[in-house]
């Protein structure tokens, strides 16, 4: 069974924090508790100093470990070391400007080095995902799918060339409800036969039966923030929490 797999052989859990928010000892110890706690994946954001997409949450989080200097390497590293007891799949979230300096092969056999099984860079455009998806599947790392509103046969076009697995942000401003959802998650079925993940906004609306998982962005970076000096056992309640919520949908 592949990392995917084994991330989705429940309705998944994947919280996301920033690499060196507070630090990275502290992200080795959130990734372990987060994981006893029951998160099925780690969605990991590598510190970058022009979070576009981000929201003010991440973006915040972003700067902390900027004045740290963590890098990608600092990020690998820590992965590395974390595998010696911690099998938890992890996805990193980075931007196109951080791989492509890196050197797109030379990150990928990073991943495959340290175990990252997704990579999610949310500031690429569909029209150019092709510079990025070919060395992601030759060296057999997901490059994970961002779908937001649009028309209805560009939604279609990007979801039946996904890998990983698809993720839905509603537009700014666009009301979200679970019938919205739904009705969503129904349409990628007949293109796409991907596992199709929501945002933790739309738990106050009652996640779909049919949604194969949840990423929990901002909720874990703010526990992070409102717990500074020790953050471990807040957030390990928090994941705890939600897991009890999720599997009882």
């Amino acid at each position: 069974m592949s990392d995917l797999q084994r991330v989705f052989s429940r309705r998944a859990l994947i919280p996301f924090i920033t690499a060196g928010d507070p630090d990275l000892g502290c992200t080795a110890k959130l990734i372990r508790t987060m994981a006893e706690s029951g998160a099925d994946m780690i969605q990991l954001g590598i510190p970058f100093s022009d979070p576009v997409v981000e929201g003010p949450v991440v973006q915040a989080a972003n700067v902390r470990a900027m004045k740290r200097a963590i890098t990608s390497d600092d990020m690998f590293d820590m992965i590395k070391e974390l595998r010696r007891d911690c099998d938890v799949p992890i996805a990193v979230r980075t931007y196109a400007n951080q791989v492509f300096v890196y050197g797109i092969d030379r990150f990928l056999d990073r991943c495959n080095e340290v175990g990252v099984c997704a990579i999610l860079i949310p500031d690429i455009p569909y029209e150019e995902r092709p510079e990025f998806q070919g060395s992601c599947r030759d060296h057999g790392v997901a490059l994970m799918t961002v779908i937001t509103p649009s028309h209805q046969e560009r939604e279609d076009m990007i979801a039946s060339d996904a890998d990983g697995f698809l993720y839905f942000i509603p537009s700014s401003g666009e009301p979200l409800d679970g019938e919205r959802l739904e009705s969503f998650i129904t349409r990628m079925r007949d293109v796409s036969d991907l596992p199709c993940v929501i945002g933790s906004d739309s738990l106050i609306y009652g996640v779909p039966t049919s949604a194969d998982g949840v990423l929990l962005v901002p909720d874990v970076v703010e526990t992070i923030v409102a717990n500074y000096d020790d953050p471990v056992a807040p957030v390990a309640k928090l994941v705890a929490g939600y897991r009890k919520i999720i599997d009882s949908l």
